[in-house]
């Protein structure tokens, strides 16, 4: 297993007749995971403990659904490697279609900028970066029980633009999962 990522999310805004929903997350991911010995992209963790903070938007138009969000996430210290790898920005824009029978695609374009890496107080050269992907995917939704909603979904995020260096930038990366709204 990997890092572990603890979130909470407060919905302050929904308005079911214009379709319009406003939440602010936040979440702690613990240093929990493995992060020495293999290469950066097979760690199971990344090493450093981070908390983040996210704004989360959301817009209904039909059969579509907007969404957008903005976030910080304040890194902290990888002391294995005596490295603080610099706080991150993100941003997200994406478009649920639905499809009929449960189904939906998924349209998103991510963007992560992250600060420049700093060893001992001083800046580590090449180590900032931006990234722009895109992400199609598809979403399949039931409602095991009154005002409950299972959603399985799966998708692939390719780089598109890259800025900067990154190290061992992937090609693509392959995602699964689900969650359950209770």
């Amino acid at each position: 297993l990997g890092d572990l990522l603890l979130l909470g999310k407060y919905k302050y805004h929904d308005n079911r007749e214009s379709g319009t929903r406003r939440a602010v997350a936040l979440f702690l991911k613990p240093n929990d995971g493995d992060s020495g010995g293999d290469i950066g992209l097979l760690r199971t963790g990344t090493g450093t403990t981070n908390f983040g903070v996210t704004h989360l938007w959301e817009q209904e138009a039909g059969d579509t659904t907007w969404y957008a969000s903005a976030g910080y996430i304040f890194t902290g210290d990888n002391e294995r490697m005596n490295v603080d790898p610099g706080d991150i920005i993100t941003a997200n824009l994406a478009a649920e279609q639905d499809l009929g029978s449960g189904w939906r695609g998924v349209l998103e374009l991510n963007g992560q900028y992250q600060a420049r890496a700093r060893r001992d107080g001083a800046d580590l050269p090449d180590s900032e970066s931006t990234v722009i992907a895109i992400s199609p995917g598809v979403q399949y939704y039931t409602q095991p029980a009154p005002g409950q909603m299972a959603v399985f979904e799966a998708g692939v995020q390719i780089p598109t633009f890259k800025w900067g260096d990154r190290a061992a930038l992937e090609d693509y990366t392959i995602y699964g999962g689900g969650y359950w709204v209770f």
